[in-house]
């Protein structure tokens, strides 16, 4: 993991941009949160499809994770609850939002293209032209409530092998290097109107597709442009961090041993197994999953 540029502060509620260059960079985002955010604070909005997952869905649901239906008359209402929810906590939240929508690949490159030519817009090559309606709508609903201090841009960018898909990680070929490159914008020097914060965030795309072209034509690496020195995890909390990781891997390693040996020779357990995915599915299904029986159950059916 590289990191360059300049994290925001940790202690305020924030919106993290990111591009969407493969379907697994909220995964390696974690890398970000650990080093530079407040891991228990850190929300990722993602795809309604996998909130339903057994078990990883399951957590990201309990942890309130934010599972979008990519329609806005659906998603707009979910959206204000969540935020209603933290509010009402006193809770401060750090969001990861991408833009593009969905990651890039031909396909979607070629209907960003597209997209492009109708709106008389230049074309990318290394990102996806930006959605820019939720950005505006989550900053606007912030700022009233959720402690937003900054917005941080992140770029993100794989110099030697890509990453793609699930399967990519199941065959073994992770990325031997992921780039990170961070930029922090406080709130207090954005145009906070809603055409402000949408021109604001066509030009950061602008930007990162100029970024990620010096990248990826020249050294593959990002240019340091703060004054503070790189930020990288070695000049502080190497040892921390790799503590958290072996510890990781032990509890995991033997969780998923333990599990499938209890589930061959345990008949107690596997009605336990039993009866947790049969709440989940009843939750899923009368409530919209535990993320939205709790904010129910905090605010109410009302929306505001």
């Amino acid at each position: 993991m590289v990191f360059t540029g300049s994290p925001g502060k940790s202690s305020e509620g924030s919106l993290i941009l990111m591009n969407h260059r493969t379907r697994l960079d909220w995964l390696f985002y974690f890398s970000y949160e650990l080093r530079y955010g407040t891991i228990t604070r850190g929300k990722i909005i993602l795809k309604s499809l996998l909130k339903n997952i057994p078990g990883p869905g399951w957590a990201m649901q309990c942890a309130i994770f934010l599972f979008l239906h990519r329609r806005w008359e659906m998603d707009k209402p979910l959206i204000s609850r969540v935020l209603r929810y933290f509010r009402n906590l006193d809770y401060r939240p750090q969001i990861l939002l991408f833009p593009e929508g969905t990651d890039l690949t031909e396909t979607t490159r070629a209907r960003s293209d597209e997209f492009a030519r109708k709106e008389n817009l230049l074309s990318y090559q290394h990102v996806l032209h930006p959605r820019t309606t939720g950005f505006v709508y989550m900053a606007k609903k912030m700022m009233k409530g959720n402690g937003l201090g900054h917005v941080t841009d992140i770029t993100i960018a794989y110099p030697q092998n890509l990453c793609q898909n699930e399967t990519d990680l199941i065959a073994g070929n992770f990325p031997r290097e992921i780039h990170f490159h961070m930029t922090s914008h406080p709130i207090s020097g954005l145009d906070t109107s809603e055409q402000g914060l949408s021109d604001w965030c066509q030009k950061i795309w602008l930007e990162k597709e100029k970024r990620l072209q010096d990248f990826y034509g020249g050294t593959k690496t990002f240019t340091q442009t703060n004054s503070t020195g790189d930020h990288s995890p070695a000049n502080s909390r190497t040892l921390q961090i790799n503590l958290y990781m072996y510890a990781a891997l032990i509890f995991w390693t033997w969780f998923n041993v333990a599990s499938i040996v209890l589930l061959l020779y345990s008949s107690l357990f596997r009605w336990y197994a039993f009866l947790c995915s049969l709440i989940f599915f009843l939750i899923g299904y009368c409530c919209d999953g535990v993320d939205m029986f709790q904010a129910n159950l905090a605010n109410g059916a009302q929306v505001s």
